[in-house]
C-alpha cells in the first residue's frame, strides 16, 4: 500500500524536524470513497515501521462521508455510496458533481 509508505515518510519527516523521540498516534482523514481499512493500514504501518520512532504508534481513522453538488442548483448534500442512483434532493437532478469524499488526509500527528 503506497499510501501507508508515503503516511510513515511523512510521519518519520515531521518526527525528525520536531526532534520527536517517538511517535504515539497518526489521525488521518479519509474518504468514504477510498478503499481503505483502519485494520489495512494499521497492519502494514506496523510492519513498515519496525525498528523506527514510529514503531508501535496508533492509526486512528475518521472517515468523511461522500459529498455531492448539484450542477443545477448548486446545492451541496451528502450521498449514500451505495445508493443505485444520486439525486439532488431540491431540484431532483440526477447528475450531480462529486466534491468530496475521495480525500487522504494527515489530520494531526502525536509525539513525544
Amino acid at each position: 500500500m503506497a499510501i501507508t509508505e508515503a503516511v510513515l515518510k511523512i510521519v518519520l519527516k515531521y518526527a525528525e524536524d520536531n526532534q520527536a523521540a517517538r511517535v504515539v498516534g497518526i489521525h488521518l482523514q479519509v474518504g468514504e470513497l477510498r478503499d481503505l481499512t483502519e485494520e489495512w493500514i494499521q497492519r502494514y504501518f506496523d510492519y513498515l515501521s519496525r525498528e523506527s520512532i514510529a514503531e508501535g504508534a496508533k492509526i486512528n481513522l475518521t472517515r468523511i462521508p461522500v459529498q455531492i453538488t448539484c450542477q443545477i442548483c448548486q446545492v451541496g448534500f451528502s450521498a449514500d455510496i451505495h445508493s443505485a442512483k444520486i439525486e439532488c434532493p431540491t431540484c431532483g437532478n440526477d447528475q450531480p458533481t462529486l466534491s468530496g469524499g475521495d480525500e487522504f488526509l494527515i489530520e494531526s500527528i502525536e509525539v513525544i
